[in-house]
């Protein structure tokens, strides 16, 4: 049975010798991939997706259902709430590609991050993605709303019978709440930071 690399190859009337010289490697290796005995290195591929007008997935053979996307909902405060609502934000962002081994493991979101106070780990300006869920552990970086406030992004923290709502930056003060305010409040759980992608 024909892989990729193969069934590719063949759609282009290549040899394997002709698609090695092509991408200054040798022979063999070409033939390896196509056996199924190696696969190719990462730059190889980026190579390989760009030779021939192809997404890197259709190479490797990932199958559409397996490719996850995170919708794009806005900003999230890292810093004192402003009160303002979380607004969703549309545009080229919307959707943000998400690696295959997100397959599976629920659903995910995305949101560009505001504020200094989670320094030194997540900066102004980086994004970060969050797989929606309701339960914390401790130190689980989180997405959360207070009172129907804008979404904010704190580290979830349990001391005793109290909550521990954490900025990174010492310049920060924690929020600190007991079980009753949790549910009085309310304050409500939006999901657990998975992923960071930070700003170059």
């Amino acid at each position: 049975m024909q892989n990729m690399f193969q069934k590719l190859r063949k759609e282009n009337g290549l040899t394997q010798q002709e698609l090695a010289k092509a991408l200054g490697i040798h022979q063999t290796a070409v033939s390896q991939w196509e056996c199924g005995h190696t696969l190719p290195d990462r730059s190889t591929i980026a190579k390989l997706a760009d030779f021939y007008q192809v997404s890197a997935d259709l190479l490797m053979g990932t199958p559409l259902a397996a490719r996850q996307t995170a919708v794009f909902l806005g900003t999230v405060h890292a810093g004192p709430p402003s009160g303002r609502g979380t607004r969703p934000r549309r545009g080229a962002e919307e959707n943000i590609q998400l690696s295959p081994s997100f397959a599976g493991r629920g659903e995910h979101f995305a949101m560009r991050v505001q504020g200094d106070s989670m320094n030194p780990r997540i900066f102004d300006g980086d994004t970060v993605i969050v797989r929606r869920q309701t339960e914390l552990r401790h130190g689980d970086i989180a997405v959360m709303r207070i009172q129907g406030e804008e979404a904010t992004i704190k580290q979830f923290l349990k001391r005793g019978s109290q909550r521990l709502l954490m900025p990174l930056n010492p310049d920060y003060e924690p929020i600190c709440l007991t079980q009753e305010q949790l549910r009085s409040l309310p304050v409500v759980i939006l999901g657990k930071v998975v992923e960071l992608r930070a700003k170059l």
